[in-house]
């Protein structure tokens, strides 16, 4: 015992003195996913989060059902695929179900809608029409112990980025992309880089191009000029509005706010489906701009002698362009199909309103840019 105590003295550090690996070991649970194991994923995940947390095996479900759902839906799809529809609901209604029993902080906005989609499943004894992969499976466990236990994931989270809105996204890179794109086709308008990222609550993808990340609480704050986050909680909120900036609304507002659009907002973030082009979505980012527009104007002419408040220019400017890269990034991207569908009548007619009307801003004298910021 005192020769091995003396000899590793004598080596250097002890092993004790080496840094432990993260808790969630990211590739176990990849290949567990790899292997349809939804059984075996669903143990080795409760098991971290006990770990990390302290909470007893039994209630770590109930207190993060959005991470519980993952491996619980596929493993529901599984005995739908095999034609045990009679197994599949019984898993629903014990294991599926009871996860909106409880209103934890870490409970998604949209959970209550999600779970009513997969008892229409059943009901329809219909598999649905898009599918998680394994990799997005595989996606969406990292990244919600990215978002919620960063620590557990990985030993080199810089204070810096859980600090910032950087602990709310994941930094991606397209190599294709970036190796076909001239040389600052990922410059903005400051020419400052922004390369892509993915939201970790709902893994929305926002391209290199599409907005900057200052922007992305306009993402949680479920703006009619963004893409709503479905799966944002009310930590989330608490952590966001923990650092400076515009406040975000808790998430019982947030839930009377979309009570009436939800139905037709959530099946597209539940199904991860980006095909296509929303003629009301665009109208609704064209308007919002608009109103920045008109913002804009009247901030301006309140205060002719150039007495404004800056960070409140910059913020709505920041916004604008936001929305304007991210309808140009839908626009380009958006299925060959959908250039021939029409809005309804009722968005005809709000459009003539909207733009036969529009003020003549050459009229209107503006201070140059560079002097706003």
């Amino acid at each position: 015992m005192d020769g091995g105590a003396s000899s590793s003295s004598a080596s250097g550090p002890p092993p004790a003195a080496q840094q432990a690996p993260p808790p969630f070991d990211v590739s176990h649970a990849n290949a567990l996913a790899n292997e349809k194991n939804w059984t075996g994923l669903e143990k080795y995940i409760t098991r971290v989060v006990a770990d990390i947390t302290g909470l007893k095996p039994e209630d770590v479900a109930q207190v993060h059902p959005d991470l519980f759902i993952i491996p619980r839906k596929e493993e529901m799809l599984k005995k739908m695929d095999n034609n045990q529809f009679e197994d599949a609901v019984g898993y629903f209604e014990s294991s599926i179900k009871s996860l909106k029993d409880n209103d934890t902080e870490y409970r998604p906005f949209d959970l209550d809608l999600r779970i009513e989609q997969m008892a229409k499943l059943l009901r329809r004894r219909s598999l649905p029409a898009k599918r998680y992969s394994t990799e997005e499976v595989q996606i969406a466990l990292s990244d919600y112990f990215r978002l919620y236990f960063a620590h557990a994931i990985s030993s080199e989270r810089s204070v810096a980025a859980v600090k910032s809105m950087w602990q709310f996204v994941m930094k991606i890179q397209d190599p294709h992309k970036a190796a076909q794109a001239p040389p600052d086709a990922a410059k903005g308008k400051r020419g400052k880089s922004r390369p892509g990222y993915r939201c970790l609550a709902c893994q929305w993808v926002v391209d290199e191009d599409s907005q900057s990340i200052t922007s992305m609480r306009y993402h949680f704050a479920h703006s009619t000029s963004r893409k709503a986050c479905m799966r944002v909680t009310q930590h989330l909120i608490n952590s966001l509005n923990a650092m400076s900036g515009r406040k975000v609304p808790d998430l019982v507002e947030l839930r009377g706010r979309n009570k009436r659009k939800v139905s037709a907002t959530a099946p597209a973030s539940e199904e991860q489906a980006t095909g296509g082009m929303d003629a009301r979505a665009v109208f609704q980012k064209v308007k919002a701009a608009h109103d920045i527009s008109q913002s804009l104007v009247n901030f301006l002419a309140s205060d002719p002698s150039g007495g404004i408040d800056r960070d409140k220019l910059n913020d709505m400017v920041l916004e604008q362009e936001g929305i304007l890269l991210e309808l140009k990034s839908e626009i380009l991207s958006a299925a060959p199909e959908a250039a021939s569908s029409a809005p309804s009548n009722e968005t005809d007619e709000e459009y003539e309103k909207l733009f036969c009307n529009l003020p003549d801003f050459n009229e209107v004298p503006i201070p140059e840019p560079e002097k706003w910021l």
